[in-house]
């Protein structure tokens, strides 16, 4: 544990810290440099690194969270959750002025509908997909804890968004596959105990994903390809906090802990930071390895400052003003 002061799980921040790092360095780091590192194999961490994301969401959301009994018991949730929502409007505001997401993508953001409408939102597509997600758990849980009855309507939510996305032509299919292992996530966590994600052997279906796409052994067909991926995203859940434990001197898990406080900023604000430092100094005037450092530098490094920033003014709003005593 992070200790009982701070109330935070070091070992949740490292692995949250090290899932964002990759798909901003590795993943989105292909925009930058023309698919320099598009493959199978990281396409297959990168739903890892979302799986757990997603997963480790829904379990620290529905840890100890008591059934809702009236709207109030909604409203308060929602508030709650939805305390990103000013710094997710941040970035929004700002990849829409730098012209990296057109208006109809970002008034469909402004209500998080993005990924139920299938239109693009860069980065911040990953956020309106958790709100989604988060917005049904009053429904999943209304007047109930009991997970056999929650199980019921999580597998309601999935039917839905597959009738759309196969019948209507809306909804991402992305949703599709992170939605299971986001309710995997709320279901084991109702006990309210020590933070539960899924099980070391419900990685091992992505394992042989794994071994007959990298192996090119077979292709996969398209109608299977939503599968495959909910496979890796339990794979991420359930297979990522193992390797934190592997972590070691403990100087190098305080690094990634701290970064893990901060890793939301830089997965909201790297893409805009580096947008206007490669206004500044284009990639192309720079050999390769510089090139790559400096995007590293303004992707990671002052998103994370900005990040910061915001995160601080957010607070300082959120505060209630002290009344005096006297």
């Amino acid at each position: 544990m992070a200790g009982a002061s701070s109330g935070r799980d070091a070992a949740v921040d490292i692995a949250r810290g090290l899932a964002i790092f990759y798909v901003v360095a590795v993943w989105h780091g292909n925009d930058y440099f023309g698919k320099l590192w598009s493959n199978p194999a990281t396409r297959l961490l990168t739903s890892c690194a979302l799986g757990y994301f997603f997963c480790v969401s829904a379990a620290l959301v529905s840890r100890r969270l008591a059934p809702f009994r009236n709207r109030d018991d909604v409203k308060s949730f929602l508030k709650r959750r939805f305390r990103l929502y000013p710094e997710y409007l941040l970035a929004l505001v700002l990849l829409w002025a730098l012209n990296q997401i057109d208006k109809k993508s970002a008034l469909a953001g402004l209500f998080a509908l993005n990924p139920l409408i299938d239109r693009p939102l860069r980065t911040l597509w990953f956020v309106a997909a958790l709100f989604f997600f988060q917005a049904t758990v009053p429904a999943l849980m209304w007047k109930t804890g009991d997970p056999k009855r929650i199980l019921p309507r999580a597998l309601l939510v999935f039917a839905a968004l597959f009738a759309a996305h196969r019948f209507l032509g809306l909804v991402d299919v992305r949703l599709l596959y992170y939605w299971p292992v986001f309710a995997a996530g709320l279901l084991l966590d109702r006990d309210g105990g020590e933070l539960r994600l899924p099980p070391a052997w419900t990685a091992l279906p992505a394992l042989f994903c794994a071994v007959v796409e990298i192996g090119g052994i077979a292709p996969f067909a398209e109608l299977v390809l939503p599968v495959r991926d909910a496979f890796y995203a339990f794979a991420g859940a359930s297979l990522l906090p193992w390797l934190v434990r592997a972590i070691r001197p403990a100087s190098a898990r305080s690094a990634l802990a701290k970064f893990g406080l901060v890793s939301s900023g830089v997965y909201l604000y790297h893409r805009i930071t580096i947008d206007l430092g490669l206004r500044i100094l284009p990639q192309d005037a720079l050999p390769l390895p510089v090139a790559i450092l400096w995007v590293a530098l303004l992707g990671v490094g002052v998103s994370a400052l900005f990040g910061i920033g915001v995160e601080r003014l957010r607070v300082r709003l959120d505060r209630p003003i002290a009344k005096e005593a006297k």
